[in-house]
């Protein structure tokens, strides 16, 4: 087993896990909807995730074919991304319905954890830049024009509550992770 396999197993294993994590809230949700006063921003986020978890495989499929791979602290500064995503992904929706049958809310919960999810996404995107540049790639190049612009708005989104400014943002990285996907996502085939 070459470096590239041996670290792909433990890369869907760490996205495996947050999608599972992700998917199993999101049950814990449905089967309390009866108590549950749903929002569209933390939904809006856990299917971004969700996304990404998958963009990110989709992608690392590729990224783990370079050579630098075979020093163990690329290895392990590389499975930051992972990582953190995989805290991401357990953070954006709530783990388990209440067991004193209160009513879960889902404006609140996101109001409360905004600071830490946008803060960790923040984290996430430096660590992806220090990635990038371990595997020789330009640090000035088109594609780093997305992760500047969002940057910005996830430390941002991390500051403030301002609901309409989230719903705005939100809007505006959900339209960078579409342009992202069909400019930079490459094809298996």
């Amino acid at each position: 087993m070459n470096p590239a396999e041996h670290l792909i197993i433990l890369v869907s294993i760490i996205i495996g896990l947050a999608i599972a994590d992700l998917l199993t809230s999101f049950h814990h949700l449905v089967r309390a909807r009866e108590r549950v006063r749903f929002h569209w921003l933390p939904m809006v986020w856990a299917s971004l995730i969700f996304l990404q978890l998958i963009q990110l495989w989709w992608i690392y499929f590729y990224v783990l074919q370079a050579e630098v791979w075979r020093s163990y602290f690329a290895y392990v500064f590389f499975l930051l991304v992972p990582v953190l995503l995989f805290l991401i992904a357990c953070w954006v929706l709530p783990d388990r319905e209440s067991d004193d049958g209160s009513p879960i809310d889902l404006k609140a919960y996101y109001l409360r954890e905004h600071g830490w999810l946008f803060g960790l996404v923040s984290l996430g995107i430096v660590v992806q830049v220090v990635s990038e540049l371990l595997l020789a790639q330009p640090l000035l190049q088109p594609a780093r024009l997305f992760q500047v612009i969002a940057f910005i708005l996830f430390v941002s989104l991390a500051w403030t509550k301002n609901l309409r400014y989230h719903a705005a943002a939100t809007l505006v990285l959900l339209g960078l992770f579409v342009g992202f996907a069909f400019v930079y996502t490459v094809r298996l085939v």
